[in-house]
């Protein structure tokens, strides 16, 4: 069982300010809180990029260029983005590839329905649709710059797709599943000690040694700490993640997860030790 646990902050989402008031959309704050939240103990930094006016998802790769060296200038850590919107998702994290600035790259392996599973149906509410073309042009830009993908599994065959497209690509470099929960959508399986014990054996069939990380939308995972550490998998926080309308900042659901960790005997890891953890 390992003793130190990966802690990612996801700083924000595709919703901007409207449903998150307090993440960071410019240039600057993002860069300034990313900083504090490796400050505190988070190895891994993921992000949207904005066009701050609009208040919406700018898919920019000179944008994310900015965000991700002025995190890195001041801190080590594993930074990288969102997949693009629009029909190629991959055209932004295949140019910040060749600019040699990604570690971890966005890859998620299915399409899902993102609906509530109580109130009304909105406009924001819709089908996460990843089309197996999509998928394949993923697997190949990390194959061939040799970049990990992270995927979001919203649910098993997400895992089983990764599983086969990492078999036809053997130089893709090892995933890393992050199993989504939720206590807003009716994605996936339920935030319960029977699903994380399905989620490890899933992934011990299919993948094994594989990281495994709990995370989720409209979820606090602070509360799916004690499950998570009993499945030996590590951990993600952020307003990306949280119910909207938190009222707690980045920087506070770190430290917050840090000092749970800690009291429970774990060791937070390093970005290298990342980086070692995955170099196996």
């Amino acid at each position: 069982m390992s003793e130190r646990i990966w802690l990612e902050v996801a700083l924000n989402g595709p919703w901007g300010k409207r449903g998150q008031p307090l993440c960071p959309t410019s240039v600057s704050e993002i860069v300034a809180e990313g900083v504090a939240c490796v400050q505190e103990g988070a190895s891994i930094v993921h992000m949207h990029a904005f066009d701050v006016e609009a208040d919406r998802q700018l898919d920019c790769a000179d944008t994310y260029t900015r965000i991700i060296e002025g995190i890195r200038e001041r801190v080590d850590a594993i930074v990288y983005p969102t997949i693009a919107i629009g029909e190629d998702r991959f055209a932004v994290v295949e140019q910040l590839t060749k600019r040699k600035l990604l570690e971890w790259m966005a890859l998620d392996s299915g399409s899902v329905n993102i609906e509530p599973l109580d109130g009304p149906i909105r406009s924001s509410h819709s089908v996460y649709a990843n089309p197996p073309r999509a998928i394949q042009r993923g697997f190949s830009i990390a194959a061939e710059y040799g970049i990990h993908p992270a995927i979001a599994a919203y649910e098993p065959g997400f895992v089983r797709s990764t599983c086969s497209w990492t078999k036809r690509l053997s130089s893709c470099p090892a995933p890393i599943f992050r199993v989504m929960f939720s206590n807003e959508y009716t994605f996936g399986l339920p935030p319960a000690d029977y699903a994380f014990r399905a989620w490890r054996q899933i992934i011990d069939d299919l993948a094994p040694g594989a990281p495994l990380m709990v995370a989720g939308l409209g979820i606090d995972t602070f509360e799916l700490l004690p499950q998570t550490l009993d499945i030996d998998a590590h951990i993600r926080v952020g307003l990306e993640d949280m119910p909207r309308g938190c009222r707690m900042s980045n920087v506070s659901q770190v430290r917050r997860m840090a000092e749970a960790i800690r009291a429970r005997g774990k060791t937070l890891a390093s970005v290298d030790e990342v980086r070692a953890g995955l170099a196996r």
